[in-house]
């Protein structure tokens, strides 16, 4: 399984930043330079729901 991971992490050049991030209760959106990609989140742990910048987030742990 981590093959994969490693194969997609390969891919990721090393000068490349993420500009933007959020995490939500069903989905993680990630914006950088290249792109923006997303992902449902399958489960996770507790969630801490916190208020920043007029925006509400949602962070599993």
């Amino acid at each position: 399984m981590w093959k994969t991971y490693d194969e997609l992490i390969d891919l990721i050049p090393d000068d490349s930043y993420v500009i933007d991030y959020i995490i939500g209760l069903h989905w993680t959106r990630v914006h950088s330079e290249m792109g923006i990609g997303a992902a449902m989140i399958l489960k996770g742990g507790k969630i801490k729901v916190f208020k920043q910048g007029g925006q509400l987030f949602c962070i599993r742990r």
